[in-house]
């Protein structure tokens, strides 16, 4: 059985340098998970025998490997790993054999802390795609000083939650005054449809939004008072509700998603200290019409009451289970675009972050160009430990990267920036 000899054979070390294996995807018989070894496959950046894909079940782990050895038949020599976060020694014996690991195990509130802790323990670089925001501040609360001390580097967000706002508002920042304030807003337009993953992540988010709250407070309090790893944050703005937009001639709405948390995180650890702009950072959503936002409103209000009864949150989640996603021409039809519109320093700037399907194609892009970053260019990245942000943690050596893989970063209006300034 070939799994489980390439399992037995990769032995684990404390020195992640000294570590058999750069990268490790963990959940890659889901549906993003499989995007994502897909992906890497593909790009062949990473040597065959270099990464490895890690599951629960191993018989589905080696489908997965045919189809990445139909890809590219080297990857015969790809490592298969055998990891639950129910059993918590299996994650910290997997994160001992790699430099990194990829997370697409989701929702990350049920399954996500095992490998987390696994990753502080044995010094193993992180990313994630969670978009659930207590159970992100719940870990940031307990580990961001352990990484911090160890040197681990812990990235969560890293898909369409949040990269492309993120690092929309650090590229913005080029085109701004050095040191100066700055108001930013993000206007956020897509076309996709979400997967069975993401569908059961905000049932679960809902159903426990009081009690992760709860969770939240009691793990701030578990920290030491006198922790200077968190700087006091900037003034949060505070965006207006519904209105029309001039700025992309559409009515907009809040968008109470993760996002805006991130790129105030990014802030607060100094993501933005090469040019010395403060963002104050809001996050809309544009609507093709007022009636699209009022019906969206009434939906999230219907789901979110009925997320609150144990029968009919089955329901739901029968109504798209975990595994189920959009077909790949389903996905060749989406895309999403933000517009940022940026005033400081007595000069205004308009970008524009754009690409493919948001959900699944983009993300699967997104996360894996991080643990990209991660194999090849750790050494100089802006963060070298601690529970990060994309833009914290990768800076434009991320967004180089997403560029030359189709992503595009460009300015619309405005000229110029910090390094004339």
């Amino acid at each position: 059985m070939w799994g489980e000899s390439l399992t037995l054979s990769i032995m684990s070390t404390t020195d992640p340098s000294q570590r058999p294996l750069d990268l490790v995807v963990y959940g890659a018989t889901g549906f993003t998970g499989g995007l994502v070894a897909e992906y890497l496959a593909r790009k062949g950046e990473l040597a065959p025998e270099r990464w490895a894909i890690a599951g629960r079940n191993v018989e589905k782990l080696r489908a997965v490997k045919e189809n990445l050895v139909a890809i590219d038949p080297k990857l015969e020599a790809l490592v298969v790993l055998e990891a639950s976060s129910d059993a918590p020694e299996t994650l910290r014996e997997m994160t001992g054999k790699t430099r990194a690991v990829l997370s697409l195990v989701g929702p990350y509130a049920i399954y996500g802390e095992p490998l987390v802790a696994a990753c502080v323990d044995t010094k193993t670089d992180y990313c994630d795609l969670t978009g659930e925001p207590s159970w992100w501040k719940e870990m940031i609360a307990r580990y961001h000083d352990a990484a911090v001390e160890s040197g681990t580097l812990l990235v969560s967000c890293c898909g369409f939650d949040s990269i492309p706002y993120d690092l929309g508002v650090l590229y913005t920042t080029r085109y701004l005054p050095s040191g100066c304030e700055a108001e930013i807003s993000g206007y956020m337009a897509s076309k996709a449809q979400f997967s069975g993953g993401t569908w059961a992540s905000a049932i679960h988010a809902m159903a426990n939004a009081r009690a992760d709250q709860k969770k939240l407070s009691k793990a701030r309090s578990e920290r030491s008072s006198s922790s200077e790893s968190e700087p006091r944050a900037e003034r949060p703005s505070k965006p207006r509700g519904l209105h029309r937009s001039k700025e992309v001639d559409r009515w907009v709405v809040p968008l109470p998603t993760i996002d805006p948390l991130v790129v105030r995180r990014s802030q607060r650890l100094g993501a933005t200290r090469e040019s010395g702009v403060k963002v104050r950072y809001n996050h809309y959503l544009q609507l093709k019409s007022l009636t699209q936002g009022l019906m969206l409103g009434l939906g999230i209000a219907g789901v979110f009451g009925m997320s609150q009864l144990s029968w009919m949150r089955g329901m739901l989640q029968r109504y798209k289970p975990s595994g189920d996603g959009p077909t790949r021409e389903v996905r060749s039809k989406s895309w999403f675009r933000v517009i940022f519109v940026a005033e400081g320093g007595g000069r205004r700037a308009v970008t524009e972050v754009r690409g493919g399907d948001p959900g699944y194609d983009e993300t699967s892009k997104m996360i894996s160009e991080c643990g990209l970053c991660l194999t090849s260019s750790r050494s100089s990245l802006p963060s070298q430990g601690g529970f990060s942000t994309p833009a914290a943690a990768f800076g434009d050596v991320l967004i180089d990267r997403l560029e030359r893989e189709g992503i595009s970063f460009r300015l619309l209006e405005g000229h110029g920036g910090a390094a004339e300034s």
